[in-house]
């Protein structure tokens, strides 16, 4: 997902995908809000402005994270200013998930070739409860929200 990131749309995606993926940010509404100013690589800190809870609050950002926003272009949003839906399908598409996009004309979905994977809702969000756990080292059970992420995520800093 994060190869994927850096090579579509000239890697306008990567910050999002790294800080979903690693933060456990709500991909809708704390990214939507968060920039660059509330993210310190040096400290590794990121101010989350509040949202759902009401409440900003402060996240440490790992070591992984922190490799991936250093190669980010931290001159554009966190969010690029495109049309969301369809962009991030192209990443999608190239990390080899359904995009999710429909096409209106023919009335079906675009991503319908062979072998492509289902996008699951939350994904990013329960694929950083996955990593969180397994650098914690509790193997006894998983952890209750991150059953949906696929088993085959990579967790480690791979650029």
């Amino acid at each position: 997902m994060l190869h994927a990131a850096q090579s579509v749309h000239d890697g306008i995606f990567l910050a999002y995908v790294s800080i979903a993926l690693f933060a456990g940010l709500r991909p809708d509404s704390e990214l939507g809000k968060l920039t660059w100013k509330g993210i310190g690589l040096k400290a590794k800190k990121m101010r989350v402005p509040a949202v759902k809870t009401r409440k900003g609050r402060a996240i440490t950002i790992s070591d992984n994270l922190c490799q991936w926003l250093e190669v980010c272009d931290r001159t554009k949003p966190i969010i690029p200013e495109v049309n969301f839906q369809r962009s991030f399908a192209a990443v999608k598409r190239e990390a080899g998930f359904k995009g999710r996009v429909r096409d209106s004309k023919k009335l079906r979905e675009i991503d319908d070739r062979e072998g492509m994977k289902p996008w699951v809702p939350d994904y990013t969000r329960h694929t950083s409860s996955l990593i969180i756990w397994v650098n914690m080292g509790t193997f006894i059970r998983p952890p209750p929200r991150a059953v949906t992420a696929p088993k085959w995520c990579v967790i480690t800093m791979t650029a």
